[in-house]
């Protein structure tokens, strides 16, 4: 069962947000604010400005968000409905790099985390044989999925398979800190 605030940030991604905003959400609402940590409300604000002003941020299509999602998928999908899946997974994934990115991370961490997040994106959309992307049933474990096409894909050292259970691991967490998963 998602909780409100899982359905809320479900909404938001999608670009589905009903208007006007329920104001028996309002308390959860400023939760999901506070969790993406993508605004700040300003004087005078309502919960509808605000969830205007957020759904804006996190569905800008600026040129560039979309070439940079095209870019990092590219390899993903192959017709339209694995195109979509692949999108929504990409778009959960850089905000996932982007929590990490507000941690303060070395450059190298991150690139570490960008390479297996392109990797987990890859075998989820060409193995995981789901009709629609949920981030509380991908990363609903903190044990990596595709190991073994990992290990046979793109290495068999310790050092590179501790690395992406590491990137996982920080997926899962992440998640459940959304309330995306128990």
């Amino acid at each position: 069962m998602e909780t409100v605030i899982a359905v809320i940030l479900k909404q938001l991604s999608l670009g589905s947000f009903c208007w006007p905003l329920d104001f028996s959400l309002e308390r959860e609402f400023e939760e999901v604010v506070k969790v993406l940590g993508a605004i700040a409300p300003r004087e005078g604000d309502t919960m509808n400005i605000l969830a205007l002003r957020l759904t804006k941020r996190i569905m800008s299509n600026d040129a560039k968000a979309i070439q940079e999602i095209e870019e990092f998928i590219e390899d993903w999908h192959w017709d339209d409905r694995s195109h979509k899946y692949a999108q929504e997974l990409c778009r959960f994934l850089f905000q996932f790099l982007d929590s990490l990115k507000q941690q303060h991370l070395t450059e190298k961490t991150i690139r570490k985390h960008t390479s297996n997040c392109s990797l987990i994106g890859a075998f989820e959309c060409g193995y995981g044989y789901r009709d629609g992307f949920s981030p509380g049933v991908v990363f609903s474990s903190p044990e990596a999925n595709y190991e073994y096409e990992f290990n046979r894909k793109v290495s068999d050292s310790k050092y590179a398979m501790d690395s992406y259970r590491s990137t996982w691991r920080k997926i899962h967490n992440y998640t459940k800190q959304l309330g995306l998963t128990d």
